[in-house]
Parts: structure tokens; sequence; C-alpha cells
């Protein structure tokens, strides 16, 4: 018999949190994002946490990647107003690749 510890996945949990990261960041730093982008994040969101608990790796890889390319472009674009608001975007940016690379490199250790 092998003696097997049972490991939690804490990959669901990190997926959400990082979703509530994503879209309190942008109440935070008082970051201009158009409705259809936050909607878009949501469904995406959505589809994320799916992919996650149902271990689909191919679903969830292109889901960050669409996630990704819609953060780094969208959100910089729409907030070019201020020197203020450039940085507070790019600092969104940063801190959601961040938190994506994290909870991508827990879920891939745990698949």
């Amino acid at each position: 018999m092998k003696n097997r510890k049972k490991e939690r996945d804490y990959a669901p949990t990190l997926t959400i949190s990082k979703i509530f990261v994503m879209f309190a960041l942008i109440l935070v730093l008082r970051l201009n994002v158009d409705i259809l982008l936050l909607n878009v994040l949501l469904i995406i969101s959505a589809i994320e946490i799916l992919a996650t608990n149902y271990k689909k790796s191919r679903i969830k890889w292109s889901i960050l990647i669409f996630e990704l390319y819609a953060i780094m472009l969208c959100v910089p674009l729409q907030n070019m107003k201020s020197p203020e608001t450039i940085f507070s975007s790019l600092l969104y940016v940063l801190i959601v690749i961040i938190s994506i690379v994290i909870d991508f490199s827990i879920y891939i250790e745990n698949v």
C-alpha cells in the first residue's frame, strides 16, 4: 500500500482570488474602463473558473492569453488622459500579469 497524502488543490481558490483582485484594482486605482471590456472580462472569468475546476488546460491557456491581450491593450489605451492615470493603468497591468503568471504556474503544477 502506498501512503499518499491528500494534497489540497489551491488552483480554483487562487483563480477566484485573482479575478477578485483584477476587478477590485479597477475600482481602487480609479481606472476608466469601458463597460464592454468589463463584461468581456466577467464572461472570460466565468469560463476560466469552469476550466480550472474541470482541469481543461487548453481552454484555460487560451482564456489566459485572451485575457492578457485584452488587459494589456485596452486598459492603457483607455487611460491616456493624464500621467497619473497612465501610471495607474500600467501598475494595474503589471499586477494583473504577475497574478496571472502565478495562477497559471500553480495550475500547471497541479495538473
